[in-house]
């Protein structure tokens, strides 16, 4: 019977059968170690390390990340290389290190699946990215970002007296969108790539609407405008006068339309116009004796203009110039009647001059007549101080005198009424080469206007009285 039994154990088929038992479980056993092994590690740069090691695996792998760089790439060449961190691209350690060890956990669908020896190798880098930083660094670093679209401007030039304009310029804008619609993910073996996205923005305002409204405005400038009084031209405005009142009115759907600057028109008319039109009347003055006969007329007396309605003015030149049309403006001055004054004779005719005031007095005894506005000589060549007295007259003569060699010499015909007061030559005359009296202006001469030098030509007879002082 034991025999029996020694025979079945040692049976040779039997013993095959146990070893390959033995070798399954062994392959199977070892399956099961390899996989879990490979579950519960993961490299990084070589190096090894267990999920129990994940706090210094973390630290780590920072050092990794910041020997990292990135390449800027701009329409597929290389722009510049920097560090992530520059461009607020940090590390994500957390996300990069929980996401493998959970994409790693021990459980019978990871177990059963094969994993290859790469799959521990720490090699992508989940990041954080900082929009603002990145958005930052761009404008700062890349030229191209940031450049702010331009709608084409004007502007007059004096030289040629006509608008022109700057064409418009496009505008950059980064995609930061596009740039990041994929997550980005840094490697440790890879080059790293970013390639920088820009939106084109092109002005509202086309070259061709900026030209189209550079040729309206520029043949409104040639537009002609008269201002009259009483059929007499008095003004008109020039092209840059025009140009002032210029208003480029952009649109929402790309046009250019112009305006006028109704207020700058108003202006120019206070400026150039009313100045010219506004005359006050002078009265009509008369030197009488005791009887009431006339001795001699001071002053003829002369209509004023009171001023035009400016603002009914200002809203026609407007609309002409909106229309594109030419208009002849009767201002439609007012006119003031002067008054007439008698004044009787109690005494000498004699004249005063007060150089402090540039004024020129005529007076009748203590009575003043009538004053007027002068220019007398410049410090260089002050007016004779002092009392003087007519002793010669001229209705009009050629006046010469001062130096080439310093910048002196002035040669001026037909200088009228000439009233002489000193015999070094001062007097009263006409300066029909300037309009700027109140101020000191001749060479020790009184400068007048024409109608105040004949009112003293015909009131001072040789030997009247001339008191000249500050």
């Amino acid at each position: 019977m034991v025999e029996e039994v020694e025979q079945e154990v040692n049976h040779p088929h039997k013993k095959a059968h146990w070893r390959i038992l033995i070798a399954i479980i062994i392959l199977v056993a070892g399956f099961f170690v390899y996989q879990i092994y490979s579950l519960e590690h993961l490299k990084l740069n070589n190096k090894t390390y267990f999920r129990t090691n994940t706090v210094q695996l973390k630290t780590d792998l920072k050092k990794s990340f910041d020997q990292l760089e990135i390449g800027l790439y701009y329409k597929d060449e290389l722009y510049k290389t920097v560090h992530p961190k520059d461009l607020g691209i940090d590390l994500d350690s957390g996300t990069t290190i929980d996401r493998l060890w959970f994409e790693r956990q021990l459980n019978a669908e990871n177990i059963f699946k094969h994993i290859s020896k790469d799959s521990a190798i720490l090699d992508d880098f989940k990041v954080k990215i900082n929009r603002e930083k990145l958005i930052k660094y761009l404008d700062k670093n890349f030229s191209i970002q940031g450049q702010k679209v331009k709608n084409p401007t004007f502007y007059y030039d004096k030289k040629v007296n006509i608008f022109k304009y700057k064409p418009g310029v496009n505008g950059y804008s980064v995609d930061i969108d596009k740039m990041l619609e994929n997550d980005l993910v840094l490697s440790l073996s890879q080059p790293n790539k970013l390639e920088i996205i820009v939106n084109k923005i092109e002005p509202k305002i086309s070259d061709k609407n900026a030209a189209m409204a550079l040729e309206q405005v520029n043949k409104r400038l040639k537009i002609r405008i008269n201002l009259n009084n009483n059929g007499r031209l008095i003004y008109f405005p020039d092209p840059w006068d025009i140009a002032e009142w210029v208003i480029f009115q952009p649109q929402v759907d790309g046009r250019i339309e112009l305006d006028y600057d109704k207020n700058k028109i108003k202006q120019f008319l206070n400026k150039k116009v009313v100045k010219w039109t506004k005359v006050k009347p002078v009265d009509k003055v008369t030197l009488v004796d005791d009887n009431g006969q006339i001795i001699q007329i001071i002053s003829q007396g002369r209509v004023g203009y009171d001023a035009f309605d400016l603002d009914k003015v200002v809203d026609i030149i407007y609309q002409a110039i909106k229309d594109g049309r030419a208009i002849d403006q009767e201002l439609a001055m007012v006119k003031v009647p002067f008054k007439e004054r008698k004044i009787i004779a109690n005494g000498d005719n004699w004249i005063d001059v007060n150089l402090s005031r540039q004024t020129a007095t005529m007076y009748n005894g203590s009575t003043p007549l009538q004053t007027f506005v002068i220019s007398s000589g410049i410090a260089r060549f002050p007016t004779p101080v002092g009392t003087h007295y007519v002793w010669h007259k001229t209705r009009v003569q050629r006046m010469t005198g001062g130096s080439k060699k310093d910048g002196t010499y002035y040669n001026m015909p037909n200088v009228h009424w000439n009233t002489f007061f000193t015999y070094s030559g001062a007097g009263f005359h006409e300066a029909y080469w300037h309009n700027n009296f109140g101020r000191p202006m001749s060479h020790g001469c009184i400068n007048m206007r024409l109608a105040d030098a004949k009112t003293i030509y015909d009131f001072a007879p040789i030997g009247t009285k001339v008191v000249v002082h500050y």
